[in-house]
């Protein structure tokens, strides 16, 4: 039996655990699995794959506000600054 200090200790080792157990059931069984057919997802999910993104985005869109790269960059960037304690 193990001993932990608190309810809560135990709570988190049980959580860890389990997301370990789920990581790794879920890398084996992934690539043994076959995809489904394009057929079998109409309806069921927004896109499919093969879709021009590129060729579907409009003039508005193109504007540097709406760039995800840029934006992760500049959430970055401000996270590294605010990070720094200030004494």
């Amino acid at each position: 039996m193990i001993h932990f200090n608190s309810d809560l200790e135990e709570s988190f080792w049980g959580a860890g655990i389990a997301f370990v157990t789920v990581a790794v059931v879920a890398a084996v069984v992934t690539p043994l699995t076959a995809p489904k057919r394009d057929d079998d997802l109409r309806g069921l999910v927004y896109g499919l794959g093969g879709v021009d993104v590129k060729g579907d985005v409009l003039a508005a869109d193109r504007v540097w506000w709406r760039s995800p790269v840029l934006l992760g960059v500049i959430a970055l960037v401000l996270s590294a600054l605010l990070y720094v304690p200030v004494f």
